[in-house]
Parts: C-alpha cells; sequence; structure tokens
C-alpha cells in the first residue's frame, strides 16, 4: 500500500489554513483575547470586592471618573449608588 505524502502535506496545509483563518476571525470579534484588550488603558476599573455571602457580593467600580457599588449575584446585578463626583479630596 503506497502512501501518497503529496496528499497528506496538502490535507495538513488546509487544516492548518483553517485553524489560522478562525483564530483570525474570532480575534476579529474580540472574542477569546489571549492577551486580554487591545486597548491597556482600562475604562473600568474594580476598586474592591466585598462577599455578601453565598455567591453574592458587592463590587466597588469606577468607570469614567465615576465611582460605583453594584451587587452582583447568580443571574443578578443591581446598582446601589452612583457617585458622579468621584472620590474625594486627599482620599487614599
Amino acid at each position: 500500500m503506497p502512501v501518497d505524502y503529496v496528499r497528506i502535506v496538502l490535507a495538513l496545509a488546509v487544516s492548518l489554513g483553517v485553524g489560522v483563518a478562525a483564530i483570525w476571525l474570532l480575534s476579529r470579534r474580540g472574542v477569546g483575547r489571549l492577551g486580554g484588550p487591545r486597548d491597556r488603558s482600562a475604562r473600568i476599573e474594580v476598586l474592591e470586592v466585598r462577599p455578601l455571602g453565598g455567591r453574592t457580593s458587592l463590587v466597588a467600580l469606577r468607570y469614567r471618573g465615576r465611582e460605583a457599588l453594584v451587587v452582583l449575584g447568580p443571574g443578578h446585578a443591581s446598582t446601589v449608588l452612583v457617585d458622579a463626583a468621584g472620590p474625594a479630596e486627599g482620599a487614599p
């Protein structure tokens, strides 16, 4: 039974090409970025996370100079407080 090396190499090249094309398309859509967001200046900053019990947490966030407290739990998220002024003068 002779082995047809040309067909094997051609099949490998096609398989690799399809894989590379799929990864490129997914990265263009922003799905599964391996290196994180392309824009290194994060717009949302997590300041602090405190567990409230079970799988519910209180999260302090900063977004575009505004601070917010958000309660996160399984299947829900609720905004508790939004501070438009940002941190007070001299606050750590």
